[in-house]
């Protein structure tokens, strides 16, 4: 036999019965192997604490919403469901209890000025807070052309899950029920 014809023996003799190379199926193996290795080692890490340790670590410098009491729920964006409106509280003086919103019609870019509010009272550990808004601007307002603004106190119901909020409250003598989603904090003015 010459050179030429035991190339091609070695070949076949590298082949297995599926014509496959049985280096290919070593290789395979061995990825195998390496990635039931590396799912072990997630598991034991997990299991000793480790892993948990690190996410919490690395989760420290984003900012989680406080979802403790009803006034650290109401800060950040707000979806009016009934109408094309959007309202944005801002963080709350803990001492003073007073804070400011903004509202905006979804189809502009800019919020209107901010207008004050102060807790009044709130349930801490439940769902309930009731506030009183000093909206100068809407009083003179309806000074001007005659219309009565006065606003009663607002009940706001905001559920432990932070996702929706009610508030109740009576307009120029009319009752008003309106219902909102959370949006987040990302687009506050």
């Amino acid at each position: 036999m010459d050179n030429h014809d035991n190339n091609t023996m070695s070949n076949i003799d590298t082949l297995d019965a599926s014509g496959r190379n049985p280096k290919s199926k070593q290789r395979i193996s061995w990825a195998m192997f390496a990635c039931l290795i590396a799912i072990l080692m997630v598991i034991i890490l997990n299991q000793t604490g480790f892993l948990p340790n690190v996410a919490k670590t690395l989760g420290s410098n984003v900012q989680k919403r406080d979802l403790s009491t009803p006034s650290s729920r109401l800060v950040g964006l707000w979806k009016n469901v009934d109408y094309n409106g959007e309202v944005y509280y801002s963080l709350i003086d803990p001492e003073l209890r007073i804070g400011t919103y903004r509202l905006r019609n979804t189809s502009n870019v800019n919020f209107g000025p901010p207008i004050r509010f102060k807790i009044l009272n709130e349930e801490r550990s439940g769902d309930k807070l009731i506030i009183r808004e000093f909206n100068d601007n809407l009083l003179k307002l309806g000074a001007r052309i005659g219309i009565d603004v006065r606003m009663s106190d607002i009940t706001c119901c905001i559920p432990k899950h932070g996702r929706s909020m009610t508030k109740e409250y009576t307009f120029g003598g009319e009752p008003i029920l309106s219902v909102y989603r959370y949006v987040g904090d990302k687009s506050h003015p």
